[in-house]
């Protein structure tokens, strides 16, 4: 008995809830026509400015809610991103947006100078090596 009460008040609350909130939301599909560099996502970010970070197979996407900026490697130039393969995407408490690749290559991004500086994990000692067993306590 007491649990159909309880089972009542839970399915009532969203509908109960809806009617005092009256923020509209619109959701909306982004893909390669919008200028996404591929519809294959790896990783996804929301920065402390309120972009969106895609990282595909294809480059680092930026994206302002308009159009999207994409980063991709430039052999010649060793300011741009290491690789087009982003794993992984973070941004630490100075701002700085971290940027994992397929390569192994650890990207720093920064949003002034929009440059890139490589971190080449197995070759340097600022980077401690953590064991397997120690990534779970």
């Amino acid at each position: 008995m007491m649990f159909k009460k309880y089972l009542k008040l839970f399915l009532l609350l969203p509908i109960v809830l809806s009617a005092f909130n009256d923020t509209d939301y619109e959701f909306k599909q982004i893909n390669i026509n919008d200028g996404l560099s591929q519809s294959m996502i790896f990783a996804i970010m929301q920065d402390k400015v309120g972009y969106m970070w895609f990282g595909t197979a294809n480059g680092l996407n930026r994206y302002d809610g308009y159009e999207f900026k994409v980063y991709r490697n430039n052999s010649k130039d060793s300011t741009s991103i290491s690789d087009n393969g982003i794993t992984s995407i973070y941004e630490d408490e100075d701002g700085y947006i971290w940027i994992g690749t397929n390569e192994g290559v650890l990207n720093r991004f920064d949003r002034k100078t929009e440059t890139f500086k490589r971190f080449h994990i197995t070759d340097n000692e600022d980077f401690l090596l953590i064991q397997p067993d120690e990534y779970f306590s």
